[in-house]
C-alpha cells in the first residue's frame, strides 16, 4: 500500500501508476452512472466539492492541516531530524 520502494525509499512508480488507473475506473463508473440517469458526467464531482467546499469547509481545512503536518513530520522522521 506504500507509494515508497522499501528497499530503497524512491517512488514505486507501478503502485502509483495501478492507483490511478484504479481512481481512473471508478471515477469513469461515478460519470457513467450519473450520466446513464440523467444528471450529467461531471454531477458526482459537484457533489463532492458541494460537501467538501459549502457544507463542510471546517473538516476540509483541518483535514488539509492535519495532513500538511503529517507529511511534515513523516520527512523530519525520515530525514534524521528528532
Amino acid at each position: 500500500m506504500s507509494l515508497r520502494d522499501p528497499f530503497t525509499g524512491q517512488i514505486d512508480f507501478e503502485e502509483v501508476a495501478r492507483w490511478g488507473v484504479i481512481i481512473g475506473i471508478v471515477c469513469l463508473f461515478a460519470s457513467a452512472g450519473a450520466a446513464s440517469e440523467g444528471l450529467g458526467v461531471l454531477y458526482p464531482y459537484e457533489v463532492l466539492a458541494n460537501l467538501l467546499f459549502v457544507t463542510y469547509p471546517t473538516f476540509t481545512i483541518a483535514s488539509f492541516m492535519v495532513g500538511l503536518m503529517a507529511l511534515w513530520w513523516y520527512e523530519q522522521f525520515r530525514g534524521g531530524y528528532f
